[in-house]
């Protein structure tokens, strides 16, 4: 089976839901800032393009980014997370197949059993031309998170609002009790 990479945001006995594109774990709002707009040409469809919006969401020690672009379904109800799981959403809000899909929308989540590793290395991307892109070769995820590149589209206006959130970074980042959410990225087995 493929494999998942997504952004383990809930632990067992955590109560998460959405409120307008961004999480709530035990009834506490994801701190986040938005950094800008986006727009991404599709290498493969003549004009066509995803337009949306680049938050930066704090979340324990770690900053990340994500990105809201077209509305999606609500996930109508919260989600407490099951002895065993964990709870996972993708980055590209709006385009991810992760917790809240599953069970027809109503949520669920990942086995522990299931999750093959923590990433940690970015080793090689993909222009969009498709040649392989080496130049992140090895750089630690971490590293890489607060920054957007897409060929051919001038960055620096959203490189400048991701600056400006992090610098602006918000005191409280860990939510209250109720398990110990983790902003790691981890590669949950698909099918789950």
């Amino acid at each position: 089976p493929g494999q998942l990479v997504k952004r383990v945001i809930g632990l067992p006995g955590d109560r998460i839901a959405m409120e307008g594109g961004l999480p709530r774990i035990n009834d506490w709002q994801v701190p986040s800032c938005d950094a800008g707009r986006y727009v991404y040409i599709l290498p493969d469809q003549a004009g066509a393009a995803i337009f949306g919006r680049i938050r930066v969401e704090f979340l324990e020690d770690r900053a990340y980014l994500t990105l809201n672009a077209v509305p999606v379904a609500p996930f109508e109800a919260p989600y407490v997370v099951q002895p065993g799981e964990v709870f996972v959403l993708g980055d590209n809000r709006n385009n991810s197949v992760d917790s809240r899909a599953w069970n027809q929308g109503r949520g669920g989540g990942v086995p522990i059993a299931a999750i093959d590793a923590r990433i940690q290395w970015f080793l090689i991307g993909k222009h969009r031309s498709g040649e392989l892109d080496f130049g992140r070769l090895f750089r630690t995820i971490d590293s890489l998170q607060a920054q957007v590149r897409v060929d051919g589209v001038d960055g620096s206006e959203v490189q400048a609002g991701i600056a400006r959130c992090l610098a602006n970074r918000p005191p409280a980042t860990h939510p209250p009790a109720g398990g110990q959410p983790s902003a790691s990225s981890a590669s949950p087995t698909s099918g789950t």
